[in-house]
């Protein structure tokens, strides 16, 4: 076999390295967790699990993008998946302990509500890489970006999860360089976990050592469970749950009353962070220029694409029906919005099962999805909502209008969609015996 040349040599030679190291690494770990793997039984009550956040820092994503301080976040701010699981692994017997990056103050917290909250510092090193954020734009820069913050994490982690006497790590994200780092140098049980992460422009190379350490690797769709597995890894299906004691149909059993030809407005709900190439909400703008002027949306969210948009609007001659709401933190005025819509519509590129979606279904608010394999799982076209091709303007007006005339039968159907399949109170229980499971020493081998 011929030796590559050139960029295809360069390609070569880092394939391997990465391989060797990823095997140098997985034998230490083997070492050093034997004798810890022996000592962990994890029980009904008192199992520990701590549950790593996928941002990079807190400074980076809660502060610069959310505009959270920490005492606003430790305080206030709920609207969030890890607080929803933190709650209801609780209330199942489960603590959990949220890890978040950090650059600045490391230490723990205890919220007013009993949540533990640990901030574990980057090492020096990882500032300088943070302000060259170029370096992460190709597969290979974001993986390294990423593997290079886990070591920059793992001495505080390490200390962390002996400290916390932690039975189980949660990982947000297993296509990430972090998850690799994290699987190869861990000798606490691993469960990876999909939030929304996908496989496209990932390295997927050192997956193969890596998935097959993770205890369980939670997956949201049938296409990922399949990638999980032909890289050796245990999928294990798990939904985003919502909690639909909370989000639920008004007091008189539906979100709004139905346009009528008086010329009540129809109000349509768009929650996204305003990344127009992974959100698409330029499509449904360009839907929202085909309706009708009694049609109004409300845009919930912030982010890079945000006065982009602002200017798309302007120039369809939508200022006056199109409201920029910024990130809403209040579950409560959330909830409202859901309730006082008619539609949610999420013409999303790629994504898991939304929360946004599942929780407006849970109001009792049909939805209109783009045609993807995660949202054809989630809706039957025509019962809960509509799935239909976003990018076509024309075809996602259309869509939005047999919703709206549909009335009552798509809101009662959405929202028993979500409370089979996807409430707390069906999926807390599964979730913990998934877990408990998860942290059980291994069989020795003989």
């Amino acid at each position: 076999m011929s030796t590559p040349k050139g960029p295809l040599k360069r390609k070569h030679v880092v394939h391997q390295s990465s391989e060797r190291v990823c095997r140098a690494l997985a034998c230490d770990s083997v070492l050093r967790s034997n004798k810890a793997q022996d000592s962990r039984a994890a029980g009904a009550d008192g199992l520990r699990v701590a549950v790593l956040l996928s941002c990079s820092s807190f400074e980076d994503f809660f502060t610069d993008i959310l505009g959270f301080s920490r005492r606003a976040f430790l305080d206030s701010y709920r609207n969030d998946w890890v607080w929803e699981y933190a709650e209801h692994l609780r209330r199942a017997g489960v603590t959990t302990t949220i890890v978040i990056p950090t650059y600045d103050s490391p230490g723990s917290v205890t919220t007013h509500d009993g949540f533990e909250v640990c901030f574990i510092q980057h090492r020096r090193a990882m500032r300088l890489y943070r302000r060259h954020p170029g370096l992460a734009r190709s597969p290979w820069g974001r993986w390294v970006f990423e593997a290079f913050g886990a070591l920059s994490l793992w001495p505080a982690l390490r200390r962390l999860l002996s400290t916390t006497g932690a039975d189980l790590l949660y990982v947000q994200e297993y296509w990430t360089g972090r998850y690799d780092v994290l699987a190869l140098l861990t000798r606490t049980p691993l469960v990876g976990a999909d939030h929304g992460g996908r496989s496209r422009r990932q390295v997927g190379v050192l997956k193969r050592f890596t998935f097959p350490r993770a205890r369980i690797l939670t997956t949201q769709t049938p296409g990922e469970a399949h990638e999980v597995r032909r890289r050796g890894g245990r999928p294990v299906p798990f939904p985003n749950p919502v909690d639909t004691d909370f989000f639920g149909p008004g007091p008189m059993g539906s979100t709004v009353d139905l346009p009528t030809a008086d010329g009540r407005q129809v109000r349509l709900l768009h929650v996204a962070r305003l990344n127009d190439r992974h959100k698409r909400t330029s499509d449904l703008l360009r839907a929202m220029a085909l309706l009708t002027d009694d049609h109004h949306l409300d845009i919930v969210g912030t982010g890079p694409d945000e006065a982009l948009l602002q200017e798309q609007c302007a120039s369809f001659g939508l200022s006056d029906r199109v409201a920029f709401h910024g990130f809403v933190s209040d579950r409560d005025r959330l909830r409202h919005l859901y309730r006082s819509s008619h539609v949610l519509v999420v013409p999303s590129a790629h994504e898991a099962r939304l929360l946004a979606a599942l929780e407006a279904m849970a109001c009792g608010l049909p939805v209109v999805l783009n045609d993807i394999e995660v949202f054809r799982a989630l809706v039957d076209d025509g019962v809960e909502g509509r799935i239909v091709d976003t990018t076509n303007a024309e075809e996602l007006a259309l869509a939005i209008q047999s919703v709206v005339a549909a009335g009552d039968s798509m809101r009662v159907s959405a929202r028993a969609r979500v409370a089979a399949d996807a409430s707390w109170s069906a999926c807390a229980p599964r979730l913990r015996d998934e877990l408990m499971r998860a942290a059980k020493p291994l069989p020795t081998r003989t």
